[in-house]
Order: structure tokens, then C-alpha cells, then sequence
């Protein structure tokens, strides 16, 4: 007999239990998906036009001391207390590698009672740009070739010895912020590869002020429930069945999708082309957090949507400072500036970034984002100065 749930959805009920802190709810939503897909592992699928399997590379992103830390040490904590199998924060990817045939498993199907294998393993890691080594080619065409969860997947070592991992499955969620990003995304491969494989996550900062974030009343039952299902949630396994509601959503929402552009930015065409396959994989996570029963409904599209959209709605400010222009690092930082302010005078942004960059770069910034309609300058009436004005809100 199946043991009923205590919650009626995992994500919301994870957002509840962090709701006394200050990390930012993006975070949080994101956070409560890389869990329930940590547990899923491959012992769930969707046959679509290949199998899909509900692994994701999350990264958080925003300025330092932003909440991403708060976000992902509760979800780390839990992890850890259920036993997934966790990478080591840094390595280099011929351990990875070894760790990922060392953490082969056995489990039993549900359809036929078969015994099946898989390597599994989740990255955790708050330093993202730490894990993955600033300027470490080498190891971002292995991530890419981990994505797709091969069946088997071969590698020589140092020494010439050929290892092989069966079953591979990999799921990451990281964090850093927008400037250490760019030390480790070439801007010539930016858009393509690794990159187009990642949800980025991003937020401007904390999103509000807890006094007292000790203050637990009756979290704790929260915390309990919490655990308990993500228990069940583990125990999920087989292959999940596209209703004819999911269809008729998928119907509607597919056709648009080919014309779809992030933010107008042709450099993020690879992630668009991956589109769809990160939708189904969120559409999985949010049926196991609902008790779905491995029926994908209109309903568990429809909410994967919104959560992509959302995360789309952010994700190009991850990016401000990665380009091929010389003044494209300053934007990005000049703009947080000017958002933080609101109005801010041009004397005071040459003075913040005098160190940064010269008043004949800071002007192009300033015009750069001005013609882009995202500030405005307005002069001050019997001054030489005039007001920076954040007008994008």
C-alpha cells in the first residue's frame, strides 16, 4: 500500500521552511528542484525523441553575500543526512570520473522487477567557479558529455588505462557571482557547450531583512514532513507517461518555442535549442513534488513553464559583463550600481569606479545603457553634473 505524503507539494512546502531567511525565493524554488532531482537520480525517465532523465546543472548567481549560500546549505545539510552521493567541492575530472564509477548502485525496476544500475552522483558546490577551475578547459567538454546521462561512457587515463562508467548520471547545482563567472566562460565559446546546458539563476541580492532568522516556531514539524517525503520521493522509480493533457499543453507551447529568442541574444541560441529538454526535465521534478504518480498532467507543463519564464526573466544580467567589447566586465557592475541607487550623480559613479575604468570608458557605459532604454541622464540645472536614473524596474 503507498504511504501517503505529508505535504501536498515538496516546493512549496521547501519555500515555506525558508521563508524566515533571506535568501531570495528564486533561490529557494531552484534549490528544492536540484534536491528532489538528487534523489530521483536515473531511476526515472520520459521517452520523448530520446530518453530524458531529470538531472540539471543549476547555477546560482548574483553578488556576493547575496543569500546563495543560505539558499543551498539547509538543502545540503538534508542531502548529506539521506546518504546522496556528493562530489568533493574541487577536484579534478579524472577523480570525478572515478568517483562517478564508484558511486554505481543497484535498484529494483517497478514494471518488471528487474535489477538495474546506474552511476550516480550530484555536485554541490557554493564555489561553482572553484569546482570548475578558472580556466579549466579541459573539464567542461566532460560535464557536456555527462549532461545527456550516456549509457556508457569510456575515458583513457593519464597512464593509458581505459575506464568505464555505466549508467552515468550527473546532476549540479553551484553558485558564484557574475564577475568570477566571466574568468571561467570564454567570451568565444560563451553561448554553446557547457553554457548552454545551465540553468542560470540570477538575483540582485538578498530579498529582505530578517532580524531574527534563528525564529523556527513550528518549522520544525515543517522540517520533519520535509524529510519524509523526500524519503518517499526517492523510492519514485519508471517511466513517466505523458497524459493527453500534457500533450494538448505541449501542443500549444512547442510551435512558439522555435521562434523563440532569449532577450534577443544570439549567443544564447544553443541554450534555446535545449529549450524544450529542460522543460520536461522541470515538468518530472514538479510531478514527484506534487505525488504525481508518474502521470506528467497539463498542469506539471504549464508549471514548468512558468519557472523556466521566470528564471529567463533574470537570466541575461548573469551575462552584462561577458562579451567581446572592452567596456563589456563595467557594464555589468556599473549597472548593479546604478539599480542599488536609483538615482545616483555622475560625479559619484566616476568615484565609485575610478579604478575601474577612465571617465572617456565610464561615458560610453553610461551611453551604452542609456540608448538601450534602461537609464536615463538628465542634466542638473546650473551644474555641470547631471543624475544617472535607473529607469528598468
Amino acid at each position: 500500500m503507498d504511504i501517503k505524503r505529508e505535504l501536498p507539494d515538496w516546493i512549496e512546502g521547501w519555500i515555506q521552511y525558508m521563508n524566515n531567511s533571506e535568501a531570495p525565493t528564486i533561490y529557494n524554488r531552484w534549490v528544492a528542484i536540484s534536491m528532489i532531482a538528487a534523489v530521483l537520480e536515473r531511476k526515472v525517465f520520459l521517452r520523448w525523441d530520446k530518453l530524458i532523465y531529470p538531472n540539471f546543472y543549476i547555477v546560482l548567481v548574483g553578488p556576493p553575500a547575496g543569500g546563495k549560500g543560505v539558499a543551498m546549505g539547509p538543502g545540503r545539510d538534508i542531502l548529506d543526512e539521506m546518504g546522496v552521493r556528493i562530489a568533493a567541492d574541487a577536484t579534478t575530472k579524472e577523480k570525478l570520473a572515478m568517483r562517478l564509477q564508484e558511486s554505481t548502485d543497484d535498484y529494483q525496476s517497478s514494471d518488471t522487477g528487474e535489477l538495474l544500475s546506474q552511476s550516480a552522483m550530484t555536485i554541490y558546490s557554493e564555489e561553482f567557479t572553484v569546482f570548475l577551475g578558472y580556466g579549466n578547459q579541459e573539464m567542461m567538454p566532460w560535464l557536456c558529455d555527462w549532461y545527456d546521462c550516456k549509457k556508457k561512457w569510456d575515458y583513457q587515463t593519464k597512464h593509458q588505462s581505459d575506464t568505464t562508467v555505466n549508467n552515468l548520471w550527473l546532476n549540479i547545482i553551484g553558485a558564484t557571482t557574475p564577475e568570477l563567472l566571466q574568468d571561467v566562460l570564454p567570451r568565444e565559446s560563451f553561448g554553446s557547450g557547457l553554457n548552454s546546458r545551465i540553468m542560470f539563476i540570477f538575483a540582485s541580492g538578498r530579498e529582505k531583512l530578517v532580524l531574527f532568522p534563528f525564529a523556527k516556531e513550528g518549522q520544525e514539524e515543517l522540517l520533519n514532513q520535509l524529510k519524509a517525503d523526500l524519503q518517499l520521493i526517492r523510492l519514485t522509480r519508471g517511466e513517466y507517461i505523458p497524459s493527453e493533457s500534457y500533450l494538448k499543453a505541449w501542443e500549444k507551447w512547442y510551435p512558439a518555442q522555435r521562434n523563440f529568442q532569449l532577450g534577443g541574444d544570439p549567443r544564447m541560441a544553443g541554450y534555446v535549442g535545449r529549450r524544450p529538454t529542460h522543460v520536461h526535465k522541470i515538468a518530472m521534478v514538479v510531478n514527484a513534488s506534487r505525488d504525481g504518480g508518474l502521470t506528467l498532467e497539463g498542469i506539471d507543463l504549464e508549471r514548468a513553464i512558468k519557472y523556466i519564464e521566470e528564471a529567463e526573466g533574470r537570466m541575461m544580467q548573469t551575462f552584462a559583463g561577458i562579451g567581446r567589447s572592452s567596456t563589456a566586465p563595467i557594464v555589468s557592475t556599473v549597472l548593479s550600481f546604478v539599480r542599488a541607487r536609483g538615482t545616483v550623480k555622475y560625479s559619484e559613479v566616476c568615484e565609485q569606479f575610478k579604478y575601474d575604468a577612465n571617465t572617456k570608458e565610464l561615458a560610453l557605459v553610461l551611453a551604452t545603457l542609456e540608448h538601450s532604454k534602461i537609464i536615463k541622464n538628465e542634466k542638473i540645472e546650473g551644474e555641470r553634473d547631471y543624475m544617472v536614473i535607473y529607469i528598468t524596474r
